[in-house]
Protein backbone atom coordinates (compact mmCIF):
# COMPACT_ATOMS: atom_id res chain seq x y z
CA UNK A 1 0.00 0.00 0.00
CA UNK A 2 2.71 2.47 0.80
CA UNK A 3 4.41 2.01 -2.18
CA UNK A 4 1.54 1.83 -4.47
CA UNK A 5 0.93 5.62 -2.97
CA UNK A 6 4.14 6.76 -3.75
CA UNK A 7 4.70 5.42 -7.57
CA UNK A 8 0.89 6.78 -8.20
CA UNK A 9 1.66 10.32 -7.21
CA UNK A 10 5.42 10.09 -8.79
CA UNK A 11 6.41 11.49 -12.52
CA UNK A 12 7.24 8.33 -13.36
CA UNK A 13 4.73 6.25 -15.80
CA UNK A 14 3.30 3.31 -13.87
CA UNK A 15 1.11 0.43 -14.45
CA UNK A 16 0.03 -2.38 -11.27
CA UNK A 17 -0.92 -5.49 -13.26
CA UNK A 18 -1.91 -8.83 -12.54
CA UNK A 19 -0.10 -12.18 -13.15
CA UNK A 20 -3.25 -12.38 -16.44
CA UNK A 21 -2.04 -8.60 -17.91
CA UNK A 22 -4.90 -6.96 -16.57
CA UNK A 23 -4.92 -3.48 -15.23
CA UNK A 24 -5.55 -3.48 -11.62
CA UNK A 25 -4.25 0.18 -11.23
CA UNK A 26 -2.60 3.53 -12.77
CA UNK A 27 -1.08 6.52 -12.41
CA UNK A 28 -1.31 9.85 -13.57
CA UNK A 29 1.28 10.35 -15.12
CA UNK A 30 0.57 7.25 -17.10
CA UNK A 31 -2.82 8.24 -18.55
CA UNK A 32 -1.79 11.68 -19.17
CA UNK A 33 0.90 10.86 -21.29
CA UNK A 34 -1.67 8.01 -23.18
CA UNK A 35 -4.49 10.58 -22.85
CA UNK A 36 -6.87 7.80 -21.07
CA UNK A 37 -9.24 7.90 -18.22
CA UNK A 38 -9.01 5.48 -15.57
CA UNK A 39 -12.35 4.66 -16.19
CA UNK A 40 -11.21 3.41 -19.44
CA UNK A 41 -8.51 1.91 -18.94
CA UNK A 42 -8.20 0.17 -15.65
CA UNK A 43 -9.63 -3.36 -15.53
CA UNK A 44 -9.06 -3.80 -18.74
CA UNK A 45 -6.46 -6.40 -20.41
CA UNK A 46 -2.75 -4.91 -21.49
CA UNK A 47 -3.40 -6.47 -24.93
CA UNK A 48 -6.21 -3.89 -25.85
CA UNK A 49 -3.58 -1.20 -25.78
CA UNK A 50 -0.97 -2.61 -27.27
CA UNK A 51 -0.64 -1.70 -31.44
CA UNK A 52 -0.57 -5.35 -32.75
CA UNK A 53 0.38 -4.21 -36.16
CA UNK A 54 4.28 -3.55 -34.28
CA UNK A 55 5.09 -6.86 -32.53
CA UNK A 56 5.74 -10.53 -33.28
CA UNK A 57 2.97 -13.44 -32.52
CA UNK A 58 5.29 -14.41 -29.90
CA UNK A 59 5.36 -11.63 -27.96
CA UNK A 60 1.32 -10.86 -28.80
CA UNK A 61 0.90 -14.17 -27.05
CA UNK A 62 2.91 -13.37 -23.87
CA UNK A 63 1.39 -10.38 -23.43
CA UNK A 64 -1.95 -12.09 -23.99
CA UNK A 65 -1.35 -14.72 -21.63
CA UNK A 66 0.87 -12.66 -19.30
CA UNK A 67 4.08 -14.72 -19.60
CA UNK A 68 5.98 -11.11 -20.46
CA UNK A 69 5.87 -10.31 -16.97
CA UNK A 70 8.57 -12.51 -15.83
CA UNK A 71 10.74 -11.40 -18.63
CA UNK A 72 12.07 -7.42 -18.30
CA UNK A 73 13.06 -4.65 -20.12
CA UNK A 74 10.77 -5.26 -22.94
CA UNK A 75 9.61 -2.49 -25.29
CA UNK A 76 5.73 -2.58 -25.63
CA UNK A 77 4.28 -0.41 -28.15
CA UNK A 78 1.14 0.86 -27.07
CA UNK A 79 -1.90 3.21 -28.92
CA UNK A 80 -3.14 6.44 -26.77
CA UNK A 81 -6.56 7.21 -27.10
CA UNK A 82 -6.07 9.25 -29.84
CA UNK A 83 -4.66 6.76 -31.60
CA UNK A 84 -0.70 7.59 -31.53
CA UNK A 85 1.86 5.03 -31.08
CA UNK A 86 3.98 5.35 -27.90
CA UNK A 87 7.33 2.90 -27.39
CA UNK A 88 7.32 2.00 -23.59
CA UNK A 89 10.32 -0.06 -22.34
CA UNK A 90 9.23 -1.71 -19.12
CA UNK A 91 11.00 -2.40 -16.30
CA UNK A 92 8.95 -4.82 -14.16
CA UNK A 93 9.23 -5.55 -10.46
CA UNK A 94 7.07 -8.75 -9.00
CA UNK A 95 4.67 -7.77 -5.98
CA UNK A 96 2.84 -10.34 -3.92
CA UNK A 97 4.58 -13.52 -4.37
CA UNK A 98 4.02 -13.10 -7.97
CA UNK A 99 0.50 -12.38 -8.02
CA UNK A 100 0.90 -8.35 -8.70
CA UNK A 101 3.43 -6.83 -10.76
CA UNK A 102 4.79 -3.21 -10.11
CA UNK A 103 5.85 -1.84 -14.06
CA UNK A 104 7.31 0.82 -14.45
CA UNK A 105 7.33 2.75 -17.73
CA UNK A 106 9.96 4.46 -19.67
CA UNK A 107 8.53 6.32 -22.58
CA UNK A 108 10.75 6.34 -25.02
CA UNK A 109 10.31 9.62 -27.11
CA UNK A 110 9.69 10.29 -30.89
CA UNK A 111 11.86 12.30 -32.35
CA UNK A 112 10.42 16.21 -33.05
CA UNK A 113 10.95 17.16 -37.11
CA UNK A 114 11.16 20.64 -35.43
CA UNK A 115 14.34 19.16 -33.21
CA UNK A 116 17.63 19.15 -34.59
CA UNK A 117 19.35 15.75 -35.24
CA UNK A 118 21.70 16.13 -32.77
CA UNK A 119 19.48 17.47 -30.34
CA UNK A 120 17.00 14.89 -30.34
CA UNK A 121 19.52 12.49 -29.69
CA UNK A 122 20.78 14.10 -26.82
CA UNK A 123 17.32 14.06 -25.19
CA UNK A 124 16.47 10.61 -25.89
CA UNK A 125 20.33 9.58 -24.39
CA UNK A 126 19.45 11.99 -21.31
CA UNK A 127 16.18 10.32 -20.68
CA UNK A 128 17.61 6.59 -21.06
CA UNK A 129 20.38 7.41 -18.85
CA UNK A 130 18.14 8.96 -16.31
CA UNK A 131 16.31 5.95 -16.37
CA UNK A 132 18.51 3.49 -15.95
CA UNK A 133 20.61 4.86 -13.15
CA UNK A 134 16.79 5.41 -11.56
CA UNK A 135 15.73 2.05 -12.18
CA UNK A 136 19.34 1.01 -10.95
CA UNK A 137 19.10 2.91 -7.93
CA UNK A 138 15.31 2.05 -6.90
CA UNK A 139 16.29 -2.05 -6.49
CA UNK A 140 17.84 -1.95 -3.43
CA UNK A 141 15.00 0.07 -1.58
CA UNK A 142 11.96 -1.65 -3.47
CA UNK A 143 13.53 -5.25 -2.34
CA UNK A 144 13.62 -3.71 1.25
CA UNK A 145 10.37 -2.80 1.02
CA UNK A 146 8.46 -5.68 -1.07
CA UNK A 147 10.83 -8.20 1.32
CA UNK A 148 10.20 -6.72 4.32
CA UNK A 149 5.95 -7.20 3.34
CA UNK A 150 6.67 -11.09 2.21
CA UNK A 151 8.41 -11.18 5.95
CA UNK A 152 5.73 -9.34 8.01
CA UNK A 153 3.12 -11.60 5.93
CA UNK A 154 1.87 -14.72 7.87
CA UNK A 155 4.66 -13.38 11.12
CA UNK A 156 2.81 -13.78 14.54
CA UNK A 157 6.04 -12.07 16.69
CA UNK A 158 5.08 -8.57 17.37
CA UNK A 159 8.92 -7.93 18.12
CA UNK A 160 9.89 -9.17 14.64
CA UNK A 161 7.10 -7.58 12.65
CA UNK A 162 8.00 -4.25 14.42
CA UNK A 163 11.64 -4.33 12.95
CA UNK A 164 10.61 -5.65 9.83
CA UNK A 165 8.22 -2.08 9.58
CA UNK A 166 11.29 -0.01 11.05
CA UNK A 167 13.21 -1.67 8.09
CA UNK A 168 10.42 -0.59 5.55
CA UNK A 169 9.70 2.63 6.36
CA UNK A 170 13.18 3.72 6.27
CA UNK A 171 13.44 2.23 2.95
CA UNK A 172 10.32 3.62 1.96
CA UNK A 173 11.81 7.14 3.26
CA UNK A 174 15.11 6.18 0.89
CA UNK A 175 12.91 5.64 -2.30
CA UNK A 176 11.58 8.91 -1.88
CA UNK A 177 14.56 10.78 -1.84
CA UNK A 178 16.02 8.93 -4.48
CA UNK A 179 13.12 9.79 -6.49
CA UNK A 180 13.46 13.50 -5.11
CA UNK A 181 16.91 13.62 -6.73
CA UNK A 182 15.95 11.96 -10.30
CA UNK A 183 13.15 14.04 -10.71
CA UNK A 184 15.08 17.21 -10.13
CA UNK A 185 18.06 15.97 -12.53
CA UNK A 186 15.46 15.26 -15.14
CA UNK A 187 14.57 19.00 -15.93
CA UNK A 188 18.49 19.86 -16.19
CA UNK A 189 19.08 21.02 -19.87
CA UNK A 190 22.90 20.80 -19.29
CA UNK A 191 24.09 18.43 -21.56
CA UNK A 192 27.00 17.44 -19.30
CA UNK A 193 25.61 16.78 -15.74
CA UNK A 194 22.87 14.50 -16.85
CA UNK A 195 24.81 11.34 -16.00
CA UNK A 196 24.07 10.50 -12.43
CA UNK A 197 25.89 7.73 -10.68
CA UNK A 198 26.36 6.93 -6.91
CA UNK A 199 30.25 8.56 -5.56
CA UNK A 200 32.32 8.13 -2.74
CA UNK A 201 32.12 11.62 -1.96
CA UNK A 202 35.36 11.65 0.28
CA UNK A 203 37.82 10.07 -2.10
CA UNK A 204 36.59 11.98 -5.17
CA UNK A 205 37.35 14.98 -3.49
CA UNK A 206 40.89 13.60 -2.24
CA UNK A 207 41.80 13.33 -6.08
CA UNK A 208 40.32 16.37 -7.35
CA UNK A 209 42.59 18.53 -4.65
CA UNK A 210 45.78 16.71 -7.04
CA UNK A 211 43.89 19.82 -9.65
CA UNK A 212 44.78 22.49 -6.91
CA UNK A 213 48.34 21.52 -6.52
CA UNK A 214 50.25 23.67 -8.73
CA UNK A 215 48.12 26.84 -7.42
CA UNK A 216 49.23 26.26 -4.15
CA UNK A 217 52.38 25.97 -4.77
CA UNK A 218 52.68 29.22 -6.71
CA UNK A 219 51.10 30.98 -3.94
CA UNK A 220 53.03 29.24 -0.95
CA UNK A 221 50.00 28.39 0.42
CA UNK A 222 49.54 25.38 2.63
CA UNK A 223 46.78 22.80 2.34
CA UNK A 224 44.80 20.61 5.08
CA UNK A 225 42.29 18.33 4.81
CA UNK A 226 41.06 16.22 7.20
CA UNK A 227 37.89 13.60 6.57
CA UNK A 228 36.11 10.77 9.05
CA UNK A 229 36.73 7.47 8.54
CA UNK A 230 33.87 6.11 6.65
CA UNK A 231 32.50 5.87 2.98
CA UNK A 232 29.87 7.48 1.93
CA UNK A 233 28.11 8.58 -1.25
CA UNK A 234 25.93 10.67 -2.90
CA UNK A 235 23.94 10.81 -6.37
CA UNK A 236 25.49 12.95 -8.59
CA UNK A 237 27.41 13.15 -11.89
CA UNK A 238 31.25 13.61 -11.79
CA UNK A 239 30.56 17.17 -13.76
CA UNK A 240 28.57 18.87 -11.10
CA UNK A 241 30.58 17.66 -8.42
CA UNK A 242 33.91 19.00 -10.18
CA UNK A 243 32.55 22.31 -10.63
CA UNK A 244 31.26 22.39 -7.22
CA UNK A 245 34.68 22.09 -5.59
CA UNK A 246 36.29 24.10 -8.21
CA UNK A 247 34.18 27.03 -7.69
CA UNK A 248 34.44 27.00 -4.25
CA UNK A 249 38.41 25.70 -4.03
CA UNK A 250 39.36 28.15 -6.56
CA UNK A 251 37.28 31.55 -4.71
CA UNK A 252 39.93 30.32 -1.58
CA UNK A 253 42.92 30.09 -3.30
CA UNK A 254 42.35 33.56 -5.37
CA UNK A 255 41.66 35.52 -2.11
CA UNK A 256 44.16 33.53 0.14
CA UNK A 257 47.30 35.69 -0.10
CA UNK A 258 49.22 34.26 2.65
CA UNK A 259 48.38 31.58 5.01
CA UNK A 260 46.50 28.04 4.64
CA UNK A 261 43.43 26.68 3.41
CA UNK A 262 41.97 23.82 5.37
CA UNK A 263 39.17 21.49 4.27
CA UNK A 264 37.27 19.67 6.58
CA UNK A 265 35.11 16.48 5.85
CA UNK A 266 32.43 14.66 8.89
CA UNK A 267 29.34 13.13 8.62
CA UNK A 268 26.36 14.87 10.08
CA UNK A 269 22.63 13.00 11.30
CA UNK A 270 20.03 15.28 10.63
CA UNK A 271 16.83 13.89 11.62
CA UNK A 272 17.48 10.11 11.12
CA UNK A 273 19.12 10.90 7.99
CA UNK A 274 22.83 10.65 7.16
CA UNK A 275 24.28 14.08 5.60
CA UNK A 276 28.19 14.85 4.49
CA UNK A 277 29.47 18.09 5.84
CA UNK A 278 32.51 19.94 3.54
CA UNK A 279 33.92 23.12 4.95
CA UNK A 280 36.91 24.74 3.23
CA UNK A 281 38.68 27.38 5.50
CA UNK A 282 40.71 30.19 4.13
CA UNK A 283 42.65 32.23 5.83
CA UNK A 284 41.86 35.15 2.62
CA UNK A 285 40.48 38.52 3.00
CA UNK A 286 37.35 37.76 3.82
CA UNK A 287 33.93 39.08 2.22
CA UNK A 288 32.31 42.01 3.38
CA UNK A 289 28.95 41.15 5.76
CA UNK A 290 26.50 43.74 3.56
CA UNK A 291 28.05 41.17 0.34
CA UNK A 292 27.00 37.49 1.92
CA UNK A 293 23.59 37.52 0.83
CA UNK A 294 24.32 38.46 -2.28
CA UNK A 295 26.68 35.89 -2.79
CA UNK A 296 24.22 33.46 -3.99
CA UNK A 297 21.29 35.53 -6.08
CA UNK A 298 23.60 35.48 -9.68
CA UNK A 299 26.43 33.35 -11.15
CA UNK A 300 28.07 36.10 -12.20
CA UNK A 301 31.53 37.15 -11.27
CA UNK A 302 31.72 40.19 -8.00
CA UNK A 303 34.96 41.96 -7.14
CA UNK A 304 35.61 40.33 -3.82
CA UNK A 305 34.57 37.02 -4.02
CA UNK A 306 35.45 35.77 -7.80
CA UNK A 307 32.71 33.36 -9.39
CA UNK A 308 29.48 33.52 -8.01
CA UNK A 309 28.25 30.76 -6.02
CA UNK A 310 24.71 30.84 -7.22
CA UNK A 311 25.50 27.75 -9.27
CA UNK A 312 27.13 25.98 -6.65
CA UNK A 313 23.80 26.35 -4.64
CA UNK A 314 21.73 25.76 -7.49
CA UNK A 315 23.48 22.13 -7.53
CA UNK A 316 23.22 21.35 -4.13
CA UNK A 317 19.73 22.28 -4.18
CA UNK A 318 19.07 19.62 -6.07
CA UNK A 319 20.98 17.30 -4.03
CA UNK A 320 19.02 17.67 -1.24
CA UNK A 321 22.29 19.96 0.19
CA UNK A 322 22.96 22.92 1.22
CA UNK A 323 25.33 25.68 1.18
CA UNK A 324 26.51 28.65 3.73
CA UNK A 325 29.47 31.03 4.24
CA UNK A 326 30.69 32.33 7.21
CA UNK A 327 33.50 35.09 6.55
CA UNK A 328 35.63 38.25 8.29
CA UNK A 329 36.77 41.27 6.81
CA UNK A 330 39.99 40.68 7.00
CA UNK A 331 40.42 37.58 8.54
CA UNK A 332 39.18 34.77 6.22
CA UNK A 333 36.11 32.91 4.99
CA UNK A 334 34.47 29.61 5.94
CA UNK A 335 32.15 27.67 2.83
CA UNK A 336 30.20 24.66 4.53
CA UNK A 337 29.00 22.56 1.72
CA UNK A 338 26.17 19.93 2.85
CA UNK A 339 25.60 16.38 0.86
CA UNK A 340 22.60 14.59 1.29
CA UNK A 341 24.27 10.23 1.34
CA UNK A 342 22.71 7.29 -0.14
Amino acid sequence: MIIKSFLKNSNFCYLLLDSSGIILDANSQLLQTTKYTSENFIGLKLINFVYIDEINSELENSILTGSFLKENKIIIPLLSSEHKKLYFKFLIFPKEQNIEYICLLEHILETDPEITNSEAEWAETKEKNIFKSFSHEIRSPLNGILGMAELIHGETDLTKIAEYNKIQFKSVHKLLRITNVFEKFSTIDEKTIYNIEKINLVKFLEEDLLFFDHMMREKFLELSFEADDFDGYVLCSEVMLSQIFSIVIDNAIKFTKVGNIDIKVEKLIIEDLDFLSVKIIDTGIGISEDLLPALFETENQNAERGYSLGIVKKYLDLLNGSISVRSIKGMGTEVKLVFELF
